[in-house]
């Protein structure tokens, strides 16, 4: 049986609508490049914790340009992470970002 892995429609989304010069500029704040960002935006690899934080912050800088992500709808171990849920100022539990 062949494993999906969850991606975020709203990541894909936003890839897809950016021009090519916002591509270039978003992946150098996150530390990748174009290609190896795009493998992500299209579900063929996998958000760590690590690249979430890295995507929230290239958001919120190119929020003129993109919608922002909280790195708790694009990781599943940030989901779970009672910091990351005090830190967005609400309970997950109750009230997901997602």
């Amino acid at each position: 049986m062949k494993t999906v892995k969850r991606i975020s429609i709203r990541l894909a989304k936003a890839w897809h609508h950016m021009v090519p010069a916002d591509r270039k500029v978003f992946t150098k704040l996150v530390g990748k490049s174009v290609n190896s960002f795009r493998h992500v935006a299209e579900g063929r690899r996998g958000i760590s914790s690590d690249l979430a934080i890295r995507i929230e912050k290239a958001s919120e800088k190119m929020a003129d340009r993109m919608p922002t992500f909280n790195r708790m709808e694009l990781n599943e171990t940030c989901r779970k992470c009672e910091y990351a849920r005090r830190c967005a100022g609400r309970n997950a539990k109750e009230r997901p970002l997602w």
